[in-house]
């Protein structure tokens, strides 16, 4: 008995590992797919024995394949700006939402660092790939105009922007600033 238990939990572990390899290759056809439409060279290293993920990217193409194919070593996200980083970032979480089933996909501020062209081929990109996904509900926040327009399957809630000095909020909705609380002790 503890002999075949012991063969089961030996073919789970290969099953695991063949698994885990299978992800990693969709997350980085995925990742790859993604970060070209902006023209950008892009790889995701997963090592599972040290439990790491290593982002590279390079944003000018043709020096990333140059150098690949002269074996250099590749661009690392840290050298990128803060916009290319925060694009990066989107796709690489778009390709790894795409290994994990979940009725809701959430990004909150993902693109604070972008200029406003990276901004409107971010949102196209995850306005498309949520289209494709219609089963699911996606929620992006973010602090900036998006540019974009409802449709069948897109809502877009727009909050006002906050009044400064603000403090609390009563119940009956109506903002007071602590100064005019403490008027009315």
């Amino acid at each position: 008995m503890i002999r075949v238990l012991e063969k089961q939990l030996e073919k789970r572990k290969l099953k695991f590992q063949d698994l885990r390899r299978t992800i990693a290759a969709r997350a980085q056809c995925l990742f790859v797919s993604m970060i070209s439409n902006r023209g950008y060279f892009g790889q995701i290293k997963f090592d599972h024995v040290a439990g790491e993920l290593n982002l590279i990217v390079d944003s000018d193409q043709s020096k990333a394949l140059k150098g690949r194919r002269q074996n250099t070593s590749a661009t690392n996200v840290r050298s990128l700006s803060g916009g290319e980083r925060s694009f990066s970032t989107v796709c690489l979480i778009m390709a790894l939402w795409e290994s994990i089933e979940s009725p809701f996909r959430v990004m909150d501020e993902f693109d604070v660092f972008m200029d406003m062209v990276t901004r409107r081929e971010c949102m196209e990109m995850m306005q498309e790939f949520a289209e494709y996904q219609s089963y699911r509900q996606f929620i992006f926040l973010t602090p900036h105009d998006t540019r974009i327009s409802a449709g069948r399957f897109i809502r877009i809630h727009q909050l006002h922007d906050p009044e400064r000095n603000q403090a609390y909020l009563t119940a009956d909705s109506e903002v007071h600033t602590e100064q005019e609380l403490e008027q009315d002790e």
